[in-house]
């Protein structure tokens, strides 16, 4: 039997409550196991702003460094509520306006009207997913394209222009506001608004409104390939990763990442670690970063399919219930990570999990953990 089993065991026998923080490390190692993660890091914060942490496994398999509550990992798309959050900021300065055309900012690029939709597109429509626009991400030539950059500028990211080329002269899926399509390409657009409108570069804007006021000091921007007190992604070899020298372990022995972290910038971008998701994600749903009705107009925006569930996309945000309880998080994935955030609204609970496996891992586990802590909670 194993050493978390007899643990339940024991305390099912002598009917001891088993606290928050061994629920918690029960939880991280039986979901490593389950998803098979080198590692796995996990946090909780519950209404009093107390944080619990566990870990399991290796930051690094290889040298056998153990997994820390400390140990950094890529945020992937988790970053897109970062940047929802920086631009409802700018809107509450009067600086951007959610209805603002993209062209207002954009539209002397020479590339702009090859852009789907390209003269229709706002700033709501972007933060929503709902433009019409194509994700580069999926288009067959970016994965190409990203192979031979591998091979041939290494050391440089792609630019973020080459990578909005991949869906220029595409058809529109749809007009603007009329349906819903997730796309890291219209977060990237939002990232050359934003610099466009502020004239500030957007690490230096983030960091400056939101990771130094609510002391994020683990959260660092992912625009070089070494990052302090990261650890090694582990990618599922496929014949394109293979060919872009981006599967297996994704961290060389200087600390330099296998693939240029700015392939992502606004579309993710950042490593972090599980507490600090949980603090971000509480901060905002409490009114510490953006307004209530900045924040209220965070979970009710988006696009709806008619008679369908309430569940949708809604500022930088996956807006759900569970258990009949508002929910709002993110999941995440870059080459070798995987993460997943989610805040229970009225409750006041939040949980991150992180790992260093790209491998698709089911969040339904941890919905459901997170689920049991607020059905006990008095």
């Amino acid at each position: 039997m194993s050493t978390t089993k007899l643990v339940i065991a024991a305390l099912a026998v002598t009917s001891i409550p088993v606290t928050a923080s061994e629920s918690l490390a029960i939880f991280v190692e039986e979901f490593s196991a389950q998803i098979e993660a080198p590692g796995l890091s996990a946090a909780v914060r519950y209404p009093d702003g107390r944080i619990e942490t566990a870990v399991a496994g290796f930051a690094d398999v290889e040298a056998r460094t153990p997994m820390t509550a400390r140990t950094r990992l890529q945020g992937g798309s988790t970053g897109k509520t970062f940047v929802a959050a920086l631009t409802m900021l700018l809107v509450e300065d009067g600086v951007l306006a959610l209805d603002d055309p993209l062209s207002r900012w954009l539209g002397e690029e020479i590339w702009f009207d090859r852009l789907p939709n390209a003269r229709s597109i706002t700033l709501s429509h972007l933060l929503s997913h709902s433009a019409g626009l194509r994700d580069h991400v999926h288009e067959p030539d970016f994965a190409l394209g990203v192979a031979w950059h591998q091979w041939t500028q290494r050391e440089s990211p792609m630019p973020v222009v080459q990578e909005i080329g991949y869906i220029l002269d595409e058809a529109p899926l749809f007009a603007p506001g009329q349906g819903y399509s997730y796309t890291d390409t219209g977060y990237l657009l939002l990232g050359l608004v934003i610099e466009r409108a502020t004239g500030r570069d957007y690490y230096a804007l983030l960091t400056e409104r939101i990771l130094t006021p609510l002391a994020l000091t683990d959260v660092r921007p992912a625009n070089t390939r070494a990052i302090d007190g990261l650890a090694a992604g582990y990618s599922e070899p496929t014949l394109l990763t293979r060919l872009g020298r981006v599967s297996g372990k994704l961290l060389d022995d200087e600390g330099h990442l296998a693939i240029h972290p700015l392939i992502e910038w606004t579309g993710g971008g950042l490593a972090t670690t599980p507490t600090m998701l949980v603090e971000f994600y509480a901060a905002l749903a409490t009114g510490r970063i953006v307004r209530p009705p900045s924040f209220a107009l965070m979970m009710s925006a988006g696009y709806r399919q008619s008679g369908g569930s309430d569940d949708h996309y809604g500022y930088g945000l996956s807006v759900s219930t569970l258990d009949g309880r508002r929910a709002i998080g993110h999941g995440g994935f870059f080459p070798g990570y995987r993460t997943y955030a989610l805040h229970l609204v009225d409750d006041r609970l939040t949980i991150a999990v992180q790992t260093n496996t790209d491998r698709p891992v089911d969040p339904t586990p941890v919905r459901q953990f997170l689920a049991r802590l607020a059905a006990r909670a008095p």
